[in-house]
């Protein structure tokens, strides 16, 4: 039997598990190590400034600087785990000319 391809067939396996369920929301994490990008606004929709490096304190998440963690509520499409940063904490990313 020298020279033969020896192929063995071990098993076939269908697997399909179907289910409903009442789906709220994703959460969802983005590593950017120091990659991270914000443009900032105003109320007349002119930018004010952009800030580029680690990931900013008050985002939301265990991030240690290196990932964006988001979680969405899939109806509204609202960001579940935001809260509203203190004036200060926006301070502190503000490039400095």
């Amino acid at each position: 039997m020298a020279g033969q391809n020896l192929i063995t067939k071990i098993m076939d396996i269908n697997f399909k598990d179907t289910k409903t369920v009442d789906v709220a929301s994703m959460k969802i994490t983005l590593k950017v190590v120091d990659q991270f990008y914000a443009e900032f606004f105003d109320r007349a929709n002119m930018s004010v400034f952009e800030y580029e490096g680690y990931v900013p304190e008050f985002m939301p998440g265990d991030h240690y600087g290196d990932y964006v963690e988001l979680e969405i509520d899939l109806e509204t499409g609202k960001i579940l785990n935001w809260e509203q940063p203190e004036p200060k904490q926006i301070e502190k990313i503000i490039p400095v000319d």
